[in-house]
């Protein structure tokens, strides 16, 4: 599946303070990004990405307690 950052930071809705720790981008930055109002440069794309793997690897591990 491929989304612009617009699209995955909408339809996949995360939290951007923990993803900016992540990556290294200001939590702000990152809304403008989710809102459309500003473009990422393809290294800051890249960033994202790997953020968004990073968190996606984290919950596939996850596990409950009962």
């Amino acid at each position: 599946m491929e989304l612009t950052v617009k699209e995955a930071l909408n339809k996949f809705p995360v939290n951007l303070t923990k993803l900016g720790k992540i990556i290294g981008i200001n939590e702000r930055q990152l809304g403008h990004y989710k809102q459309g109002a500003r473009e990422p440069s393809p290294e800051t794309i890249e960033k994202i990405q790997k953020g968004l793997n990073i968190l996606g690897a984290e919950l596939k591990e996850l596990k409950l307690k009962e």
